[in-house]
This record gives C-alpha cells, sequence and structure tokens, in this order.
C-alpha cells in the first residue's frame, strides 16, 4: 500500500481540499461561511452527490442545503493538521522512503525494472481516478437530461411519476420519447424494471476483492471487526459500523468508520474520521 499512495493532486481530494480550505477561513472569521465561496463550491463540484453511483439521487447542485450542512459540520471540527494536501505530501514521503528499501532490497539489475514498473503502476493509478470523475460528471449529465425527459413525459401523460423514468433501459426511454414505443407497452415495462430492482432488496453481494487474504495476523479476539483498511497506517478510535452509506451523518469526528462498501459521493463527509 505505501508503494501506491502519496498519490498528488487527486481528482477526488480536490473537493476535499477546497472545503478544507473554506472551513479554515470560516473557522478564522468566527465560524461564519462565505455566501459568495459556498455558492462558488456548489457551482463547481455540482456533478458530486450523496452517492454518484445512483443516478437517482440528486447532485450537489440540486442540493445546495445540504452542501452548506457539510461546509458547517466541516468548519465546527476543523483541524489544520487534517488538511489533504499536506496529508498527500507526507504520505508521498512514506513512499518514496518504501520504494528507496524496495529498491535496495533488490539486485542492482532488478532495480531499473521494477523503478519502471512501480512508476507506471502508480500512473495509472493517478488516471484512474481521473477518470471516474469525467464518469461522474458523465452521471451528472445524463441524470439532469433524464430529468427533463420525465418531466416531459408525464407532461404528456405517457408516465405516472417522474421517478418512473429510472425503471426503463435508456434505449426504451428515447424510444418512448421518440414515439416509436407506445406508452402503454412503457408502463408494462417500466413496471417490470421496478419489480427487478425490487428483486435485489435481500440481495447479499459475494465477496469483495481481497477478501480471500488472511487480513489478520495472529489470534483475533472474539467479537473483533476485521476487514481490509482503505489507506496505509495505524489508528486507534471508535469504531462506527454503518451498513450503508446513507448514514454517513452519524460519524463523528475521530472515528473509524466499518462499512461493506464506499460511494465517491461518501468522500468529503469521510474527512471527519480518522480510519476506513
Amino acid at each position: 500500500l505505501a508503494l501506491v499512495s502519496g498519490l498528488e493532486n487527486l481528482s477526488h481530494m480536490r473537493p476535499m481540499a477546497e472545503l478544507h480550505e473554506i472551513a479554515g477561513r470560516a473557522k478564522a472569521n468566527g465560524g461564519r461561511l462565505d455566501e459568495r465561496q459556498l455558492a462558488r463550491f456548489v457551482e463547481r463540484w455540482k456533478y458530486h452527490g450523496r452517492k454518484e453511483l445512483d443516478i437517482r439521487v440528486p447532485r450537489w447542485g440540486e442540493e445546495p442545503e445540504l452542501v452548506r450542512g457539510m461546509l458547517e459540520q466541516a468548519v465546527a471540527s476543523f483541524d489544520p493538521k487534517s488538511d489533504p494536501v499536506a496529508q498527500a505530501r507526507a504520505q508521498r514521503v512514506t513512499y518514496e522512503n518504501e520504494r528507496d528499501k524496495a529498491l535496495a532490497a533488490l539486485p542492482w539489475h532488478a532495480r531499473g525494472a521494477f523503478a519502471k514498473g512501480l512508476e507506471l503502476v502508480r500512473t495509472y493509478a493517478w488516471w484512474r481516478e481521473e477518470i471516474r470523475d469525467h464518469s461522474s460528471y458523465l452521471y451528472y449529465l445524463v441524470r439532469r437530461w433524464s430529468l427533463e425527459a420525465a418531466r416531459r413525459l408525464k407532461e404528456r401523460g405517457w408516465i405516472r411519476t417522474e421517478d418512473d423514468i429510472w425503471y426503463l433501459p435508456f434505449q426504451e426511454a428515447l424510444a418512448l420519447m421518440e414515439g416509436k414505443l407506445a406508452p402503454e407497452e412503457a408502463l408494462r415495462r417500466l413496471r417490470a424494471g421496478r419489480r427487478m430492482v425490487r428483486s435485489f432488496r435481500k440481495f447479499r453481494p459475494p465477496n469483495e476483492i481481497g477478501s480471500s487474504f488472511g487480513l489478520a495476523s495472529g489470534k483475533v479476539a472474539e467479537g473483533a471487526l476485521v476487514g481490509t483498511g482503505g489507506s496505509p497506517g495505524r489508528v486507534e478510535g471508535r469504531a462506527r459500523v454503518l451498513r450503508g452509506i446513507d448514514a454517513m451523518q452519524l460519524v463523528e469526528a475521530g472515528e473509524i468508520l466499518v462499512t461493506p462498501f464506499t460511494d465517491p459521493g461518501s468522500r468529503p463527509r469521510s474527512a471527519r474520521i480518522t480510519g476506513l
């Protein structure tokens, strides 16, 4: 993990870095948020949201009050030491030390290939995050189109609620908009879509990547929580177990978050935690 840590200017860290900066200024100003800064933050990161991988969930541009609450929490729990930019720089030093140790442990003729391969892995890890940010923006654009399509279809009486749009495959939504799919057939298909979505309500996903490896060393105490750390390092704190990320607001500053999965949209709120 240390060899792929310390990547700077990661796309998902940019809003967190700006959030930290705004919170610091507000803290110095008696806790008052600058309305213009808030508006600029919402506009710049409008395509982010609470659950970015679920297109049905509003984005920050649609929920400015949610962003305000998030910033107010950041001001209340502001700690200069939690600056994401400074933390990334410190992690880069850790990475460089670990890289030097690895190179020193290798025979001289293998060092060049190792260094080149490591740099390639780090480059693609950075681009993976960059591309994911672009995909989040595309989700935002598709959501905007879908909401407008739903508004028009509801006006025509071809769907009952605007929420129906999420239960039609996009090809069928396009066909309905173009008059190539009868409204009665569309209603039948979206009812089938809702049934399909509901059928997953008790679905338990298979083990995630990495779960087959022995993550715990030595004897594990009864009732202990064993899992994969979200980043290198060791930390102690109270564990907050969440079955889903909808309850992120329950996490208090300094806690260790234990959850089956996260979402890109949960990162700003997770700035308060000390471990994942």
